[in-house]
């Protein structure tokens, strides 16, 4: 099974089986949420983060969530100070393009802004006879997205910590350069900023609470991510908060408490140990028990 139909079947069930559960939490995001989050730890919490995510589809998975799970209460946005910018339609790679058709477009027939896809195709026209297989694999998952056969650090497909301090250092820079070509796109940040005020006003009308994460970024790639990210991040975070409103934020971008090799899989990304200990924190800002 591809990636991307492990994560179109963890949307699909998830959010069928959190229904049936009657869960009362939700995070959604890219890909630091989706490894920096180990969901069993927080009781009643669903993470539909998936590793390639934009404010488009968060909104879109959010939006379909909360419309099939009455029971939720609290949506947790995971972020990063690039989020703003981010739109997959606009992306190169072709990993990127391939998780809207596989994934997000298969789901909600749904494509944003790829104009070059033929029709909008209704969601689910995809499933076929395999989808009772599917189902049945999704129950031995289903306590943890990560777990023996599709663990953080095969997604990954790195040895963080078996990897030299040069190349460590040369991998956060190349990293963090990568996204630094961002900031180009001002009129994916507007159209985000408009997303979010959209989600955080729909949130506020059913009095679910709304709490945007920043998660923790590894000083490898954190030394190289221009400033202007952090600056334009919580200047459109401002603007939710002053309008529609949030229930609070949590900023854990230069957090030392994580080890910049033994809590990370890769230049930007948490390992179990990292994840784990995210989830603590985060549950104990929330005031989880």
């Amino acid at each position: 099974m591809t990636i991307n139909q492990y994560d179109y079947c963890w949307l699909k069930y998830t959010l069928k089986r959190a229904a049936s559960e009657k869960s009362d939490k939700l995070i959604c995001g890219h890909s630091l949420a989706r490894f920096g989050i180990t969901e069993k730890l927080i009781p009643g919490l669903i993470n539909l983060s998936f590793i390639s995510q934009d404010y488009y589809y968060s909104a879109r998975i959010i939006e379909e969530a909360v419309s099939k799970i009455p029971s939720i209460r609290l949506v947790i946005l995971g972020t990063s100070y690039v989020s703003p910018f981010l739109d997959l339609s606009l992306m190169e790679n072709k990993g990127e393009i391939a998780r809207i058709n596989d994934v997000y477009g298969k789901y909600f027939g749904d494509y944003h802004h790829l104009s070059e896809i033929r029709e909008q195709t209704p969601r689910d026209s995809h499933d076929n006879e395999d989808d009772l297989y599917n189902e049945e694999m999704y129950e031995h998952i289903k306590d943890d997205y990560f777990g023996p056969g599709h663990t953080r650090q095969m997604v990954s497909e790195t040895d963080w910590e078996g990897t030299a301090e040069e190349e460590r250092i040369k991998t956060g820079e190349m990293r963090a350069g990568f996204h630094n070509r961002f900031l180009k796109y001002q009129d994916t940040y507007e159209e985000n900023g408009g997303i979010l005020m959209k989600l955080a006003t729909s949130l506020r009308d059913r009095d679910i609470d709304f709490v945007p994460v920043v998660f923790p970024s590894n000083i490898y790639y954190r030394r190289h991510l221009d400033i202007s990210f952090k600056v334009k991040y919580e200047e459109q975070i401002g603007k939710i908060s002053v309008g529609p409103g949030i229930k609070t934020q949590f900023d854990f971008y230069e957090c030392d408490a994580f080890d910049k090799v033994k809590d990370f899989v890769d230049s930007d990304h948490l390992n179990d140990r990292g994840a784990e200990k995210m989830t603590n924190m985060l549950r104990d800002c929330l005031h989880f028990k």
